[in-house]
């Protein structure tokens, strides 16, 4: 147990910075804090609330740790850390709150959180801050974690169907089943050789940890994950994961293996996903790209992409192995 731990949850404590466990008296609360949604009555939390909750235990998610910051009593900030399948795990915080004092009330919280997912020995903490300089930077820094990217959000509608129309047709899928799990593995590590796409996390969870926490990303579904291969080859992966409240398809993970690329299988793959989303009557078709993968960006703007916001992205570093640039203005 680290020694802030064993000060934090001195009992009878009015203020400080310590874990609040599931089912305590403040944990509702520190909840609503975290996801910066307004805090009423035990009895009435607000939707997102619960919402978040559902889907954390439909997806097998971990809440823990949670941590809180108190003044006087009063809970003033709470960060959660959700763990997924696969040693990754997201710290949540209210990243639309833009008054910089405010944001630093966060700063304990964030940092105990990370601290405790060191000490579990997550390979991949993630924290996602608004894009550019604001206050949670410095937040994110205290806190031991690195700036990776600014990840930029896409959307495609359903009526629109602009993309190549020749895609390849010399191809064949592989959906996921138990006898292929070797076989998607191999494949997802064959595309991220030389990679664009956040290259820096190659490495830091292997294959199989990565496709389980992909199986936490949403509605998983064996029959929407396929491998493309040409002549008995692999060339590609597509990962995509049913969203249904929202009535929409989340396109988790597309790459092409670095011996396939520039031959039209991004096209052939982009155009499995667009034909998935029409059969499933989804609405929107929705992924996240890394700002500096200039080709991903350029692929899927001629698919009818559009950007719906951008996130800056923020890592654990263990081994202080990545060189990580600060992020942009």
């Amino acid at each position: 147990m680290c020694k802030m731990e064993t000060r934090e949850t001195t009992q009878g404590s009015t203020a400080g910075t310590r874990l609040i466990p599931r089912g305590s008296t403040d944990f509702l609360e520190a909840i609503h804090l975290a996801l910066g949604v307004p805090y009423r009555t035990p009895n009435a939390p607000h939707a997102a609330v619960t919402e978040f909750l559902d889907d954390a235990d439909l997806r097998s998610l971990k809440i823990d740790p949670v941590a809180g910051t108190f003044a006087d009593g009063r809970l003033i900030a709470a960060s959660a850390g959700v763990e997924s399948p696969g040693s990754a795990a997201l710290v949540l915080v209210p990243t639309e709150t833009p008054d910089a004092a405010n944001v630093a009330r966060f700063a304990p919280s964030v940092k105990s959180v990370c601290d405790h997912l060191r000490e579990r020995d997550v390979s991949l903490t993630e924290l996602l801050a608004p894009a550019g300089d604001n206050p949670w930077n410095a937040v994110a820094t205290e806190a031991g974690l690195h700036y990776l990217t600014d990840l930029i959000y896409l959307v495609r509608g359903a009526g629109y169907d602009t993309g190549p129309g020749d895609v390849r047709r010399d191809v064949d899928w592989t959906p996921l089943t138990r006898d292929a799990q070797t076989l998607f593995e191999e494949t997802l590590s064959s595309t991220y050789e030389d990679s664009a796409d956040c290259p820096e996390l190659c490495g830091m969870r292997t294959p199989k940890e990565v496709l389980a926490g992909h199986r936490a990303a949403g509605g998983f579904d064996g029959a929407l994950w396929s491998v493309v291969s040409h002549q008995g080859k692999p060339a590609g992966i597509l990962l995509l994961a049913r969203l249904p409240r929202h009535n929409a398809l989340e396109l988790v993970y597309m790459g092409v293996s670095k011996d396939a690329r520039k031959k039209g299988f991004a096209d052939t793959l982009l155009r499995r996903a667009v034909d998935t989303m029409q059969l499933e009557s989804a609405n929107t078709l929705a992924l996240a790209v890394d700002i500096r993968n200039a080709q991903a960006r350029c692929v899927y703007e001629r698919w009818g992409f559009s950007e719906s916001g951008r996130r800056s992205a923020w890592i654990t570093n263990p081994d202080n192995t990545i060189a990580c640039e600060h992020p942009p203005d």
